[in-house]
């Protein structure tokens, strides 16, 4: 990678890891790309050149983290053993995981207000619904390979109720935090395990 190259790349990473900071210390409706220029330590006019927006600036962040969880569920299925509720249990548990620690406040405010003020929110949400569909799929298809899963599910829709299950419980987690209520990820995770449990055991050859 030429010097270039690389100045390009830590200017584009320090624009991003600026604005996440601002979003999670002031929310996304009150931060502007001027204060992201200056947060990163670049003028105006470079962020422009590599974000439009700031909607473009949030869409890298979250593609970035849809990325780092499409690998690491692509790692978990290879790893599949037969196990369908349990290879479940590890993707769903790497999804929470992913949005904790410095990107809690960052996800819950991308989860709970980036449609509201970008009004393209959904492509982002249909970039996801794309990726987790086509793993739980690969996942199903595996189950239904080995005899775990019954020949005649339609794995198509059953993937789609996966991630909407998942979509949902990630919701209600960030929707709880708002509120101040029930804001333990594991009582969520929990919640999310019985909800598939009953999902899927008509369809378990070996329930």
């Amino acid at each position: 990678m030429s010097l270039r190259q690389q100045n390009k790349a830590k200017a584009r990473a320090n624009i991003l890891a600026a604005a996440a900071a601002l979003i999670q210390h002031q929310g996304g409706s009150n931060t502007t790309t001027r204060q992201i220029a200056q947060q990163a330590g670049v003028s105006y006019q470079t962020l422009y050149n590599y974000f439009p927006s700031k909607a473009h600036v949030v869409r890298a962040l979250i593609d970035a983290d849809i990325q780092a969880w499409a690998t690491q569920v692509d790692f978990v299925i290879k790893q599949y053993d037969g196990d369908l509720l349990g290879t479940l249990s590890t993707i769903n548990h790497s999804c929470f995981d992913i949005m904790q620690g410095e990107k809690l406040e960052l996800w819950r405010e991308i989860m709970t207000h980036f449609a509201s003020w970008d009004p393209s929110a959904d492509q982002e949400l249909a970039t996801l619904n794309v990726v987790a569909h086509e793993r739980y799929h690969a996942l199903l298809s595996m189950a239904q390979g080995v005899g775990e899963l019954h020949p005649e599910v339609d794995l198509h829709l059953l993937a789609h109720t996966l991630f909407c299950l998942t979509d949902y419980a990630m919701l209600r987690y960030f929707l709880a935090l708002n509120a101040d209520a029930n804001t333990d990820p594991a009582a969520h995770m929990r919640t999310l395990e019985e909800q598939l449990e009953q999902l899927l055991h008509p369809y378990l050859m070996r329930a």
